[in-house]
């Protein structure tokens, strides 16, 4: 009886062993794994494209239905539509493949896709994604990214009071310090749209708190400033506000117009009066038209040949070899009002996203935009010619 007990409790004792080993092997391979993955996207973010696709199709002959591989392989599609299908199965698999659901991943997915749907221009089909995500995924690092890009969109569409909600959320949730800035931001132009001034105030001052050495926005908080207190009767700080402005940021769009055309014309030239953001600075003719002539009667009083055989030009805001990098920057200029889109082009062989803005019939157009763009870039712009089609 007693030998009997001793072989029970070492088989117990065996199978105990095996179950640890393999448990600690499975972690092992995990980590391993794991490695291998993160190796490729830090491949991806420095442009080996070609060698990280040489380290994941390694990996996925071992792990061909590893939604984290098929992640990464989406990463490196370049065709849009194709990396739209590859992320709705990396959901699909994140959801479904392992007894416990990846909610982080599948969460990750949905904003990618989204992402890449706001740039295309199919902002309907983006909303829904990021909803699906705020909805499903409260608990997801992505939740208040995608808060705060459907606040973006509703303050584009002219939905003011459902984006200052959003952003208000995202301010007293996120923990990360760019959407937080970004939000006060926004909720500060929502409050400039619905003419609350005070309130506008408030914001400001809380962005200028905030202000982050790679998010460039003060230059348009000190135009609402030096409105807001026009509005309110002061003008003794508004006119600090200008004075800094000008002082601090004398390249920048915001004080390049006070110096041509006035504070108030400055200002309206960034939001409109109807309450929605301004989404094209050449869509309003007027200002484009007076903006050109007072740069015609300064120092280019003739016209330059690329507009008298009516070129095409658009102002590149930057060039990247990751598709989330050029969607940061495409985001920044679209909470600015510009007209912005993303293109992909071949250079020396590998796929850059070109993040442009406008479409312009003269340069001089082109360069009114870029001394926007260029203060919400740190002056990396720069005009391109572009095709007429």
């Amino acid at each position: 009886m007693r030998n009997e007990s001793f072989k029970k409790a070492g088989l117990t004792g065996c199978f105990f062993l095996l179950y640890l080993l393999f448990s600690i092997a499975g972690y092992v391979y995990a980590d391993e794994a794991g490695n291998i993955l993160d190796s490729c996207e830090t491949l991806i973010q420095s442009g080996r494209f070609d060698d990280a696709r040489l380290e994941l199709t390694k990996y996925r002959r071992s792990h061909p239905d590893d939604p984290r591989g098929l992640f990464v392989l989406a990463r490196l599609e370049e065709n849009a539509d194709k990396a739209l299908a590859l992320l709705k199965e990396v959901e699909l698999l994140a959801m479904t493949v392992t007894d416990v659901p990846d909610s982080t991943l599948a969460a990750e997915s949905l904003f990618e896709r989204g992402s890449i749907l706001y740039m295309s221009g199919r902002t309907a089909e983006a909303v829904n994604l990021f909803q699906r995500l705020v909805t499903g995924f409260q608990s997801s690092p992505r939740f208040y990214d995608a808060v705060y890009r459907l606040a973006v969109i509703n303050l584009t569409d002219g939905k003011t009071k459902n984006a200052l909600e959003k952003f208000r959320t995202c301010l007293a949730g996120s923990p990360s310090d760019e959407i937080r800035l970004l939000a006060s931001t926004g909720k500060m132009e929502c409050h400039v749209v619905l003419k609350e001034w005070t309130e506008a105030l408030v914001s400001a001052r809380e962005a200028l708190d905030q202000e982050l050495e790679d998010v460039i926005v003060t230059p348009r908080v000190l135009t609402v400033l030096d409105r807001a207190w026009t509005e309110l009767g002061n003008d003794e700080n508004a006119a600090f506000y200008r004075d800094q402005l000008l002082s601090k940021y004398p390249d920048s769009f915001e004080a390049h117009a006070i110096r041509e055309k006035g504070d108030r014309l400055a200002f309206e030239n960034s939001v409109t009066d109807s309450g929605e953001m301004s989404g094209n600075l050449a869509a309003n003719k007027d200002v484009i038209a007076d903006a050109e002539n007072s740069v015609r009667e300064g120092k280019n009083s003739a016209p330059s040949d690329d507009e008298s055989v009516g070129g095409r030009f658009s102002v590149q805001a930057g060039s990247f070899t990751d598709r989330m990098n050029a969607f940061r920057m495409y985001e920044k200029l679209k909470m600015r009002g510009l007209d912005s889109r993303v293109e992909l082009k071949d250079v020396g062989g590998r796929h850059n996203y070109q993040v442009l803005v406008g479409r312009f019939t003269s340069r001089s157009e082109a360069l009114i935009a870029k001394r926007k763009v260029d203060g919400i870039n740190d002056g990396g712009s720069f005009v391109v010619g572009i095709s007429s089609k």
